[in-house]
């Protein structure tokens, strides 16, 4: 409005204050929730909320109810819901503008139902066991079993073809076993190996040759490893002394040094036979020095330090049987 004098300001000043303040836009809106998206509109058990983003202010504060009817001034909205049943909630934010929507739905995820099994507590490997369970079933629903757990407790480094003892925990199923094996070879394969039903702490031993090998905790039913665990083993050596020539079926006096583990042995052979024949053999477990039969037959021969693992020889020494 303009006014070229002081009569024509007061007049419009007059008709400026009598202008009302227009009424506010009031919006019916409408909120409710879905069980997923496009689901279901859910008609029990949730909780309802809503604030005035521009305001600051709370119209409706946990209203236990499926669906909010609410008369609004147009502005920003913020709604939250929760279901009772499962705590799970969800929020929108929105406007109520004149021309807009009028009705919004907050999305919830899908309620899975509560779900019971009762089964064993035990059962053996491979074995059929007979369980029951409630839920309301699905097209597809199935029942799986879980991965059990295991593990190894050893030495990091050893001697080869030692007896290691070692700590282990797992399921014990009926023919479970720890084993060595080399690296990067089937679950299946081992060169030594230990039931689990022997008990933690088990012995297991090492192989005869020297290297970097992997132990491992084998589940009998297909082969299965749980557990696996990195040993470093050192080679081992022996030594001999004998005569150079002894008479036919004379005891032989040998003095060796060696590992002595179970079962190692010397032996004595023909030169050209490989190194598992033998004419006649002694435990090392008898000591040293020990006495070794001699052969009737006259000839070249050579005496060995072998381990009983694989008959490998750590050690040899020739001898001339005579007459």
């Amino acid at each position: 409005m303009t006014a070229t004098n002081a009569s024509e300001l007061a007049q419009a000043l007059i008709e400026v204050s009598v202008v009302e303040k227009p009424e506010p836009i009031i919006l019916e809106i409408t909120l409710n929730a879905q069980e997923g998206e496009g689901g279901p509109i859910i008609d029990a058990g949730l909780v309802l909320s809503l604030t005035n983003v521009e305001m600051g202010n709370t119209v409706v504060e946990n209203a236990l109810t499926a669906q909010l009817v609410e008369n609004l001034e147009a502005g920003m909205y913020f709604a939250e819901v929760l279901r009772t049943s499962d705590e799970a909630t969800a929020e929108l934010q929105f406007a109520a503008m004149e021309g807009g929507a009028r009705s919004f739905t907050l999305t919830l995820p899908f309620a899975l139902p509560e779900a019971t099994i009762v089964d064993a507590d035990t059962a053996i490997a491979g074995s059929t066991i007979s369980m029951s369970w409630t839920v309301p079933s699905g097209q597809n629903d199935y029942i799986t079993i879980t991965e059990v757990f295991a593990d190894l407790m050893a030495p990091k480094i050893a001697n080869a073809e030692e007896s290691i003892a070692l700590m282990w925990m797992g399921p014990d199923y009926q023919n479970d076993y720890i084993s060595i094996a080399e690296i990067g070879s089937d679950s299946g394969r081992y060169i030594n190996y230990s039931y689990t039903r022997e008990g933690s702490p088990l012995r297991l031993e090492m192989p005869a040759e020297a290297g970097t090998y992997e132990i491992r905790y084998i589940m009998n039913q297909d082969h299965t490893v749980l557990a696996r665990h990195r040993i470093e083993l050192a080679p081992v050596s022996a030594s001999l002394t004998t005569p150079a020539n002894a008479d036919a079926g004379s005891k032989l006096i040998a003095i060796w040094d060696g590992p002595d583990y179970h079962n190692d042995h010397i032996s004595i052979a023909r030169v050209g036979d490989d190194d598992s024949q033998y004419e006649n053999y002694e435990y090392v477990r008898n000591g040293s020095p020990l006495l070794l039969e001699l052969p009737e037959a006259q000839g070249d021969y050579k005496i060995r330090y072998v381990m009983k693992q694989d008959r490998t020889v750590l050690a040899r020494t020739p001898i001339t049987v005579g007459g």
